[in-house]
C-alpha cells in the first residue's frame, strides 16, 4: 500500500471519529436541554406547592376577624401586660355592645407609614401593625395590669369594607362611650411638651385670675405686644406642637371633640385637650399679634361651636368647608369624618345626612352628599362651597354644582363666614329641583357679563415698596410673578378708557375695597389708613396713581400698616381674580373665570355666582361664587331683571 493510501484513510478514520464525537455532543446537548425543562417544571410544580403550603400557614398564622353581632357592636383591645419593655406585644379582641361596654380608652393617633413592619400577637395569631401603631401601644402597655383600649386600626376589620362603614358610622358614639381619650404625639426628644404644658398653665391662671375661663375669655383684658408672654420663647414649642401631623387630619378632629377626657400625651408629658382649645380661643380674640407672627395655628372645626348641638351655626357645610384644608388619605373620609357632629343631622327626622359607603368612588359619594343635602334642607349655601380647577369644570363624571371637598383653593367662603350678605334680598326663594340626570333647577336673574379677568392672584399679595430697604413681598417670600399680577390687574383699571361703574369712590380704593371684600376697617367712602398704605405701595411699584392722589395717601397712610391689610385681604383674594364686568363692577371670581361667563344671583343664595353657558345647550356650568363690589346687599332688585330659569349640569 502506497503512503499516500494510507495518509487517506488514517484522515477518513479520523474525519469519522470527529463526526462520532460532534453527534455525541449533539445528543448529550439535547439531552441536557431536556433535563432543564423537566427540570425547570418540577421546579415550577414545587414552587406552586410551597406557595399554597406558605398560604395555609400563614392563614393559620394570621389573625382571621370574626363577625360583629350587630352594628351597635365593636370590638376592644386587651393590651396585655409584660415586665420586658422590648417583649412581644400579646393582646386579644374582645366583642361589646357599645351601650353599657366595659371602660376603656380611645386612641387618637396618626398611622404614619402605610407600611405595616410590626407585629401584635392577638390570641396566638399575629396581626400586622404600622411601625407607629407598635411604638405607640409599646408605650402604652403597662408592667402589671392589662389595659382595654379602642384603636381603629385594629379594632376595626379593616379589609371588610361593610364592616369599616358600619364603624365610622357609630365611630363618634365609641369615642363618646370611652372613659378617656388619649392623644398620642409621640417621642418628644426636646422636651416641648414640658415648655408647652407649663406657658398653658401661665395662661390658664392668667384668664382666671382675670375673671374668666377657658370656655369664655370674651372679658379679659387683651394681651399687650409689650407684654413678656408675647415674645415668649415657649411659643416656639407651642408652634412645634400643632405642627404635628396630628392637628392636620380629618379624622382626629372628631376623636378630640367627641372624646371624654381628651388628653394629649407628648412622650411623658399630659396636656389637657381643653387648655389647647381654650388658649387657642384666647389666641383668636386676646392675643391676635401674636397669631400673625407665630402663626400657632389651629384648624377652625376643632373649636366648641362645631360640635355643640345648642349652636345653630356652623352647619354642617360650613363644618366640612374649614376642614378642606385637612389631610386623609381616602377623600370620601372629607365627609365621613365628621359624621359624629350633631351638625350632620338635619332634616324633619334628624338623621344623619349619609351613610357611609366605602364600595362608591368618592365622586358618585360627593353627588350623593350633595343631593341628600338640597332635598333635606333645600340649603343653597351649599353651592358657595364649589371650587374648581380647569380639569374638575370639565370633569363630566360628576356635576359642576357639586362640590368637590378634596379640591382646595381659598379655603374661604363669601357665602358662609361673617360678616354675612344678603345679595339676593327682595328676589324669591329658589327652591332647588333635581332631575333624574342630576341636573339642578334654580331661579335666578343675569346681572352681567365678565369682560376682562386677571391672572389668578398669589396667596400672599405683599407689594415691594421701591423705599423699603427690606420690601414687605420680599419678607414673605413672594414670587416678582405674584406681585406682577397685581401691578398688572391695577394698570388696566386704572385706564381712562376702562369702565368703572362705582359712584363715589376711586378707582384705586374699588380695587382695594374689593380684595377685602368691603370688610375692612369702615364702610365710609373713604380710605382707612391700612388700605392706604397697601394702595400707596401698589401706586409707586406701578408707576400708576389713577384717579387718587397720591399725597393725600401718603398723609392717610401715615398711621397705617399694609401689613395687617395684606393679612386680611389675602384671606379673601388669594388665589381668586379680580375681573371688570360689561358695566364696570369690580368683582373677586374664581381663577378659572374666563371673559364672556356671566355673573347670575340666584334667589336664595346670600353671594353672585359665576355660571359658563354651554354650547348649544341651554344649560349651565357653575364656575363658583363670586363678591361684586357694591352689589352684596338686595342693590340687584333696584336693576328690575326678569328672574329666568336656570339649569346646572
Amino acid at each position: 500500500m502506497s503512503l499516500s493510501s494510507n495518509s487517506s484513510n488514517v484522515s477518513k478514520i479520523e474525519e469519522d471519529r470527529l463526526d462520532g464525537l460532534e453527534k455525541e455532543r449533539l445528543a448529550a446537548s439535547i439531552a441536557l436541554d431536556e433535563f432543564r425543562r423537566y427540570m425547570r417544571r418540577r421546579w415550577h410544580v414545587c414552587c406552586v406547592v410551597l406557595a399554597q403550603v406558605w398560604q395555609r400557614l400563614w392563614r393559620r398564622a394570621t389573625y382571621r376577624y370574626r363577625k360583629l353581632p350587630s352594628t351597635s357592636h365593636t370590638r376592644l383591645l386587651i393590651l396585655h401586660p409584660s415586665l420586658e419593655p422590648q417583649g412581644p406585644l400579646q393582646c386579644t379582641l374582645s366583642t361589646a355592645r357599645l351601650e353599657g361596654s366595659p371602660s376603656f380608652e380611645a386612641v387618637s393617633y396618626v398611622c404614619g407609614s402605610d407600611d405595616k413592619a410590626g407585629q401584635v400577637v392577638c390570641g396566638g395569631k399575629l396581626l400586622h401593625v404600622t411601625a407607629n401603631l407598635h411604638a405607640i401601644l409599646r408605650c402604652l402597655r403597662r408592667s402589671h395590669q392589662r389595659r382595654v383600649l379602642w384603636v381603629d386600626a385594629l379594632c376595626i376589620n379593616q379589609d371588610n369594607t361593610t364592616e369599616r362603614a358600619d364603624q365610622v358610622a357609630v365611630m363618634g358614639n365609641i369615642y363618646s362611650a370611652s372613659q378617656r381619650t388619649i392623644i398620642w404625639l409621640g417621642v418628644d426628644s426636646d422636651n416641648n411638651g414640658e415648655a408647652v404644658a407649663s406657658l398653658l398653665d401661665e395662661i390658664v391662671h392668667r384668664i382666671v385670675t382675670q375673671g374668666g375661663n377657658l370656655e369664655d375669655s370674651r372679658f379679659v383684658p387683651q394681651l399687650q405686644p409689650s407684654d413678656p408672654l408675647s415674645r415668649d420663647a415657649r411659643w416656639a414649642s407651642y408652634r412645634v406642637m400643632v405642627g404635628h401631623s396630628w392637628f392636620s387630619r380629618v379624622w382626629t378632629v372628631q376623636e378630640a371633640a367627641l372624646g371624654k377626657d381628651p388628653c394629649i400625651l407628648w412622650g411623658a408629658t399630659e396636656i389637657p385637650w381643653k387648655q389647647v382649645i381654650g388658649v387657642n380661643q384666647w389666641l383668636l380674640s386676646k392675643a391676635r399679634h401674636v397669631w400673625y407672627y407665630l402663626k400657632p395655628w389651629l384648624n377652625d372645626v376643632h373649636g366648641r361651636g362645631f360640635w355643640l348641638p345648642i349652636w345653630p351655626m356652623p352647619n354642617y357645610i360650613e363644618v366640612l368647608a374649614r376642614a378642606k384644608t385637612l389631610h386623609c388619605s381616602d377623600d370620601r373620609d372629607r365627609i365621613y369624618a365628621f359624621l359624629g357632629s350633631p351638625k350632620a343631622r338635619v332634616g324633619d327626622s334628624d338623621e344623619v345626612i349619609i351613610r357611609p359607603n366605602y364600595d362608591k368612588d368618592v365622586r358618585a359619594i360627593y353627588t350623593d352628599f350633595a343631593v341628600a343635602w338640597l332635598t333635606k334642607t333645600h340649603d343653597l349655601k351649599l353651592l358657595s362651597t364649589v371650587e374648581h380647577t380647569l380639569a374638575t369644570l370639565n370633569d363630566d363624571r360628576i356635576p359642576s354644582w357639586v362640590p368637590q371637598w378634596n379640591v382646595t383653593l381659598s379655603s374661604n367662603f363669601f357665602g358662609l363666614y361673617s360678616p354675612p350678605f344678603h345679595a339676593s334680598e327682595g328676589l324669591e326663594a329658589s327652591i332647588p329641583e333635581l332631575t333624574a340626570s342630576r341636573e339642578l333647577k334654580l331661579t335666578g336673574v343675569a346681572f352681567d357679563i365678565v369682560e376682562w379677568v386677571s391672572s389668578q392672584l398669589p396667596e400672599d399679595i405683599s407689594i415691594a415698596d421701591p423705599n423699603d430697604d427690606e420690601p414687605e413681598a420680599k419678607q414673605h417670600g413672594v414670587h416678582e410673578q405674584g406681585i406682577d399680577v397685581l401691578v398688572s390687574t391695577w394698570a388696566h383699571l386704572a385706564l381712562p378708557s376702562s369702565k368703572f361703574a362705582h359712584k363715589g369712590i376711586s378707582r384705586l380704593l374699588a380695587l382695594t375695597r374689593s380684595l377685602c371684600r368691603q370688610s375692612y376697617g369702615n364702610d365710609i367712602r373713604e380710605f382707612h389708613p391700612d388700605e392706604a398704605a397697601f394702595a400707596l405701595q401698589l401706586g409707586r411699584a406701578s408707576s400708576c396713581f389713577g384717579d387718587t392722589d397720591e399725597s393725600t395717601l401718603e398723609e392717610i397712610a401715615q398711621s397705617g400698616n399694609a401689613k395687617d391689610f395684606v393679612t386680611h385681604a389675602g384671606i379673601w383674594a388669594g388665589l381668586r381674580s379680580v375681573a371688570q364686568t360689561g358695566d364696570g363692577f369690580y368683582a373677586l371670581v374664581p381663577a378659572v373665570t374666563e371673559p364672556g361667563d356671566q355673573i347670575f344671583y340666584i334667589g336664595g343664595m346670600v353671594v353672585p355666582v359665576v355660571l359658563r353657558k354651554l354650547k348649544e345647550l341651554d344649560r349651565y356650568c357653575l364656575v363658583g361664587e363670586c363678591y361684586v363690589l357694591d352689589m352684596m346687599n338686595g342693590e340687584i332688585c333696584d336693576r328690575q331683571l326678569e328672574p329666568e330659569d336656570v339649569v346646572l349640569m
